[in-house]
């Protein structure tokens, strides 16, 4: 064979093998971009969780909550002479309190993730001695503390929220949480939530 046909095989032969690797790249390029590719339009997004609302009587300002409809919540009041639960709410299986109320909801130990919390009315000095960021919750004046401690067998983050009662200066309201960690800040943000759709005085709890 002459030299010029092997430069004339050697040019032909390296044409195929360029079509073949530009073939093989552009084919692979197309299938990243294809898994890459978004949703088509008009697709459904998953529904968030439904939620559940309480309500609790006039005796308390018809204090209301919006909250999942996973969690349970149980209306139990327990008084002392200084407080008065009004609510228990955990997404733990939450037994019933004792049948002669002289105990709360018997949750025995919080797994990662889990909390039980509860809504009282308090009274002992007035809302401005009470410590805690300011807040507001039902279009009132709010404070909040969070703590790092051992607050139920398995919890370890103290979550409490204290709102004024304007005609009652020396009383309030409180809401506490214990929680379980690993997992603290989801619980923390659905109880936020939760305080974020609370109202007072007979309005119904925000959207």
């Amino acid at each position: 064979m002459t030299r010029k046909g092997v430069a004339l095989g050697v040019v032909i032969i390296l044409a195929i093998g360029a079509g073949f690797i530009g073939g093989y790249v552009a084919g692979h390029h197309g299938q990243a971009l294809r898994g890459a590719s978004s949703p088509a339009p008009g697709a459904t997004p998953s529904p968030a969780e439904a939620l559940a609302a309480f309500r609790a009587g006039s005796e308390f300002e018809s204090l209301s909550f919006n909250y999942p409809a996973s969690w349970r919540a149980i209306a139990y009041q327990s008084r002392s002479s200084f407080s008065t639960t009004i609510v228990y709410l955990s997404n733990q299986s939450l037994p019933a309190p004792c049948p002669d109320g002289s105990c709360g909801p018997g949750v025995p130990k919080l797994q990662p993730g889990g909390f039980i919390a509860w809504w009282s009315e308090r009274g002992t000095f007035t809302f401005d001695l009470l410590a805690g960021d300011p807040l507001t919750v039902g279009g009132r004046q709010a404070k909040l503390s969070i703590q790092n401690k051992r607050c139920w067998p398995g919890g370890n983050v103290l979550m409490s929220v204290v709102v004024e009662r304007p005609e009652a200066p020396d009383n309030w309201y409180e809401f506490d949480a214990c929680i379980g960690g690993p997992g603290v800040a989801e619980v923390e943000s659905q109880l936020r939530a939760l305080l974020a759709s609370t109202t007072l005085a007979g309005e119904s709890p925000a959207a």
